[in-house]
C-alpha cells in the first residue's frame, strides 16, 4: 500500500504536461486551495501575458486564451506559434514556409501586420532590372504580377499577351520599359518609330499601295504585330476572325481603302450578289446575308425558322419559301387560312356549318387530314356521353354560338319525364342529372338553402313538394302542423311554432331544448326542474325574476327572517341556483354593517352564532367586551375608559391602537406625572366628555398663592385649561 509520503492525486481533469508535470503542487497551488482552482492558462500566466515584449500582448490586444500560441505540452513557455494568422494576414505560398520564424516579417519585434506586399519587398522592387521597376515607374501593387508562392516567375507575360521582346528580333534590343513605353504614366501608349532607323519617305515608299498604311506607331504595329518583317496580321484578334472563303482572299479586297473601321457586314462586299439573286430584291429580302448564307460555302442555304415568330414543324418543314412567302417575306400572314383558305372551301361542312377559320383548331402541320378538335378548350367541355355524341348531335346549324344548356337538347326529355312540367320542375337539368348517366339522380339539396339532414335525406321529393318546387316553405310547422296540433300542452301553453328548438330530423320524439339560447340559460337545480314548474300558464313571458317563483321561500325563512330583517327579495344577490338553495353569501353586509379590516376575513359564526334572526348591536363592545375587560395598558375597566371603541382601535387590527396620550395630548406614563395617577377619571371628571380635564384638583395650590405667583403673566387665569394652555408637557414655568 502506499505511504503518506508516496500520495498521488488523479489529476486527469487537467493533465499534467510539459512544464506542468512538476512535483511541488504548491507552484500552482500557492495560496492553499486546491478545490475550485481555475484551468485557465491566463489564471497562472497573467505576469508573463502583461510583460510580453515581443509582440506586446496588452497593446496588441492578443487574446487571453494562451493555448491559441502556447502548449501545455512544452517544456517551455518558449518557442510560441500563431496558428491563427491567418485571421490576420493569409500565408499562402512561400510564406507559408516562414510561419514559424516570425522575425523574417515581423522585424524588431513590430507585429503590427504590414498589408502591403511592398511593406516587405521594398528591396526586391529597387533592385530588380529585367525589367527596372523603379526607372520604369511599375506600379509597387506586386499582386498584379506576382504571387506568393514565388517572386519569379512573375505573371506578366508581355511576349505572349501583347509582343515579342524576350524573343524574336526584339530580344536584347532594349534596355529599359521605357525604351518603348516613353509615356511612362500609360504603358498603353508605345512607340516604334523611334528605334527603328526608317525615314519618313522611305516607309511612305515601301508601303506604296497598301491600304490602311500610315507612318505611327501604332499603324505598325496594326500589321506587324509580331514584329516580323511580312506584315501578317492575326485576324482572328480583331472583330472579324477569319473563316471559310474569307480565309484564302487577300487583303485589298475588302479594305479597299483603309483598315480601320472596314465594315462586318456582309452586305458591304457582297451587295452584288444580293442584287443578282433571284427573289431578294423583288421579296425584300433582309440584307443581314449570314440569316441564310455562311462564308464557308456561299450557295448552301440555311436560314433558322426558329428564330422567327413562325417555326416550321411538320410539313411546313420541306415547302419552299415561295410557297408561303409569294410576294414579300416581311408581314406574311401566320394565320394557317390565309395559305389553306382553298383547303378550307372544299372541306364538307366547313363553310356551311360556319366553321371557324382557325385551322389549327382542328389541324395540324404534321398530317393535315388527322382531325382532332379539344373541345376541353371551348366553353363546354364534353365528359360522360358527349364524348361518342357526334358533333352534328348538337351543332345542328352552326358551330359558334351553341347554346349550352341541357334543355335546348334535351326538352323533349323533359316533356315527357314525370312530374316535371305538372309541378315546374326547372329546366336547368345539370341540377339532377348527369352527362355519364342521364338516369342518375343526384340532386344537391344543399345548394338550395334547406339542407337535408335526418329523415329528410330518405323521404320522396313530393312529400314536402306537393304543388311546386319554387316557393315551398322552409318552416318545418309548414309540413309538421298537425304533429304540432296534436302534441300535448303545445296549442293549450302557447309552444313556439318554430319546431326545430326543441325536435330535430332525425328523431322528432327526442325532445331537447337549449334554454341556453334564451334570456334565461338553466343551471344548477333549475337543470333537472321540468318545465311545469316554471311554466305554469304559458312559456314566452315568463318571468325571469326568482322572487316570482320563490316568494314562498323567502317568506318562510326564520334563519334570518328575510322580510322581518328588510332582507330585498333580489334572490340573486345572495343565492345561487344551486340545489338546497345553500349556500348562501351576503354581500349587502356593509347596509347593516361596514366590514374592514380583520372583519373581511371573518365567518359568518364569529359573530352570529348561527343565529341570523336576533340582531346584532353595532357597538364594537358588543363584541369586543371581553377585551376591553381584560386590557392592562392602561386598565380600560378600572380608567373607565368609554365603550367606544373606534375612538383608538380600527377594524384592521386591536394593536396597536391609534390612541398615544404622550404624544398627542399630555405626557402621563413620563415625566412627572408618570405613576402619579390611577384612573383616567383622575382628571377626566367628566366621563361623558374625556376632552374635559381637571389639574388643579390634584396640584395642592390654592387659588391665592397661584394668583401671587402668576401676577403680572399674561392671560392667567385660576382654570385647568389655562394651565395646560402654559404647561402643555406638565414642566414648571
Amino acid at each position: 500500500s502506499q505511504t503518506w509520503s508516496t500520495m498521488s492525486v488523479d489529476h486527469s481533469f487537467f493533465p499534467l504536461t510539459g512544464a506542468h508535470n512538476i512535483p511541488n503542487c504548491f507552484a500552482c497551488h500557492s495560496k492553499g486551495g486546491y478545490a475550485g482552482l481555475s484551468t485557465s492558462c491566463f489564471s497562472c500566466h497573467q505576469d508573463k501575458y502583461n510583460s510580453a515584449s515581443s509582440p506586446n500582448h496588452i497593446s496588441l490586444n492578443f487574446s487571453k486564451d494562451c493555448s491559441m500560441c502556447h502548449s501545455v505540452s512544452a517544456g517551455a513557455w518558449k518557442p510560441a506559434s500563431f496558428p491563427n494568422h491567418d485571421q490576420f494576414y493569409m500565408l499562402t505560398g512561400a510564406h507559408s514556409a516562414i510561419k514559424d520564424n516570425c522575425s523574417q516579417c515581423h522585424t524588431a519585434g513590430y507585429f503590427q501586420n504590414p498589408r502591403q506586399c511592398v511593406d516587405c519587398h521594398q528591396k526586391d522592387y529597387d533592385n530588380s532590372v529585367n525589367p527596372n521597376h523603379k526607372s520604369a515607374g511599375f506600379s509597387t501593387d506586386c499582386a498584379g504580377c506576382h504571387s506568393t508562392a514565388a517572386w519569379k516567375p512573375s505573371t506578366f507575360d508581355h511576349d505572349n499577351t501583347y509582343f515579342p521582346i524576350y524573343s524574336g528580333a526584339h530580344n536584347g534590343k532594349w534596355n529599359n520599359c521605357s525604351d518603348c513605353h516613353t509615356t511612362q504614366s500609360n504603358y498603353a501608349l508605345f512607340e516604334c518609330i523611334n528605334c527603328h532607323e526608317h525615314s519618313k519617305t522611305s516607309m511612305d515608299s515601301k508601303h506604296t499601295g497598301v491600304n490602311g498604311y500610315s507612318y505611327i506607331s501604332s499603324a505598325c504595329y496594326a500589321c506587324h504585330p509580331r514584329g516580323s518583317k511580312d506584315g501578317i496580321i492575326d485576324h482572328s484578334l480583331t472583330a472579324f476572325p477569319l473563316i471559310g472563303a474569307h480565309l484564302n482572299v487577300s487583303c485589298g479586297q475588302c479594305h479597299t481603302t483603309t483598315y480601320a473601321g472596314t465594315s462586318t457586314a456582309c452586305y458591304s462586299c457582297h451587295q452584288s450578289k444580293y442584287l443578282s439573286a433571284p427573289n431578294h430584291t423583288a421579296q425584300n429580302y433582309p440584307q443581314d446575308c449570314k440569316q441564310c448564307h455562311t462564308p464557308v460555302d456561299w450557295k448552301q442555304i440555311n436560314f433558322n425558322h426558329t428564330n422567327t415568330a413562325f417555326p416550321l414543324l411538320g410539313a411546313h418543314l420541306t415547302v419552299n419559301c415561295s410557297n408561303c412567302h409569294t410576294s414579300s417575306l416581311a408581314g406574311t400572314s401566320k394565320l394557317c387560312y390565309s395559305c389553306h383558305q382553298s383547303n378550307y372551301s372544299a372541306a364538307p361542312d366547313h363553310a356551311s356549318n360556319g366553321y371557324p377559320q382557325t385551322c389549327e383548331q382542328c389541324h395540324n402541320t404534321s398530317d393535315w387530314k388527322t382531325v382532332t378538335f379539344n373541345h376541353s378548350n371551348t366553353a363546354f367541355p364534353l365528359i360522360g356521353a358527349h364524348l361518342t355524341a357526334k358533333c352534328n348531335s348538337c351543332h345542328t346549324s352552326v358551330f359558334a354560338g351553341t347554346p349550352k344548356l341541357c334543355s335546348s337538347c334535351h326538352i323533349d326529355k323533359y316533356q315527357t319525364a314525370a312530374n316535371h312540367t305538372a309541378l315546374n320542375y326547372p329546366q336547368n337539368c345539370e341540377q339532377c342529372h348527369n352527362p355519364i348517366d342521364w338516369k342518375q339522380i343526384n340532386f344537391n339539396h344543399s345548394t338550395t338553402g334547406f339542407v337535408l339532414t335526418g329523415n329528410h335525406i330518405t323521404i320522396t321529393c313530393n312529400s314536402c313538394h306537393v304543388t311546386k318546387l319554387a316557393g315551398t316553405p322552409t318552416l318545418c310547422y309548414a309540413c309538421h302542423q298537425s304533429n304540432y296540433t296534436s302534441a300535448p300542452d303545445h296549442v293549450s301553453l302557447g309552444y313556439p311554432q318554430n319546431c326545430e328548438q326543441c325536435h330535430n330530423t332525425t328523431d322528432w320524439k327526442s325532445v331537447t331544448f337549449n334554454h341556453s339560447n334564451t334570456a334565461f340559460p338553466l343551471t344548477g337545480a333549475h337543470l333537472t326542474a321540468t318545465c311545469s314548474n316554471c311554466h305554469t300558464s304559458v312559456f314566452k313571458g315568463t318571468s325571469t325574476v326568482c322572487s316570482d317563483c320563490h316568494t314562498v321561500n323567502y317568506n318562510g325563512t326564520t334563519n334570518p327572517n328575510h322580510a322581518s330583517i328588510g332582507i330585498p327579495n333580489t334572490c340573486g344577490q345572495c343565492h345561487s341556483t344551486n340545489p338546497g338553495w345553500k349556500p348562501a353569501s351576503f354581500p349587502i353586509h356593509n347596509n347593516y354593517f361596514v366590514l374592514q379590516g380583520a372583519h373581511i376575513s371573518l365567518q359568518c359564526s364569529n359573530c352570529h352564532n348561527g343565529n341570523y334572526s336576533t340582531k346584532i348591536s353595532n357597538l364594537c363592545s358588543s363584541c369586543h367586551i371581553n377585551d376591553y375587560n381584560s386590557v392592562t395598558n392602561p386598565n380600560h375597566l378600572s380608567a373607565k375608559f368609554p365603550l367606544t371603541c373606534e375612538i383608538c382601535h380600527t377594524q384592521t387590527a386591536w394593536k396597536p391602537s391609534t390612541f398615544n396620550h404622550d404624544g398627542q395630548y399630555f405626557p402621563i406614563y413620563s415625566g412627572s406625572h408618570n405613576g402619579k395617577w390611577n384612573l383616567c377619571t383622575d382628571c377626566h371628571t367628566n366621563q361623558s366628555n374625556y376632552s374635559v380635564f381637571e389639574c388643579i384638583n390634584c396640584h395642592e395650590h390654592s387659588q391665592t398663592s397661584m394668583d401671587s405667583k402668576h401676577s403680572g403673566v399674561r392671560n392667567y387665569v385660576y382654570l385647568s385649561s389655562a394651565c395646560y394652555s402654559c404647561h402643555p408637557t406638565g414642566r414648571g414655568g
